[in-house]
């Protein structure tokens, strides 16, 4: 005996499986997947921070190359305070440094010999620049 198709033959059953089994391996392939949107914010601020410590090297270099008083140390708080603020007297630095984070704090060493400038807050993550990193 064989049994042929009528037109009568319900195939939501099928296609509402299909859909069901999609929504499933989608469902699990989202909650595999790390959340990745958390990172970008850090990261975010971490380019912040490296692009606030260019700004400021080249900064303090200009100032240094065109005037007698080198400013070598900064460290952070009032001392680099009062750097930022010289800095801005004499239009090295448009305004103040914004700040990505607010416990960010910039500071500076040897900056004739290695160039070195820092961040308090992201020392951990090795956001040390020098000058011969910068060519």
């Amino acid at each position: 005996m064989k049994y042929y198709r009528t037109k009568k033959d319900n195939k939501k059953g099928i296609v509402l499986t299909g859909v069901a089994f999609l929504i499933i391996i989608f469902y699990m392939f989202v909650n595999a997947t790390p959340p990745y949107h958390h990172s970008y914010k850090t990261t975010a601020r971490l380019k912040a921070c490296f692009s606030n410590q260019r700004v400021i090297l080249e900064a303090v270099e200009m100032y240094n190359i065109d005037n007698k008083n080198h400013i070598e140390t900064a460290l952070p708080g009032s001392a680099f305070e009062k750097c930022e603020e010289i800095l801005i007297q004499n239009h090295y630095l448009k305004d103040y440094i914004d700040l990505p984070e607010s416990d960010c704090s910039y500071g500076f060493f040897d900056i004739i010999g290695s160039g070195t400038i820092f961040c308090k807050r992201h020392w951990e993550t090795l956001t040390i620049i020098t000058l011969k990193n910068i060519d």
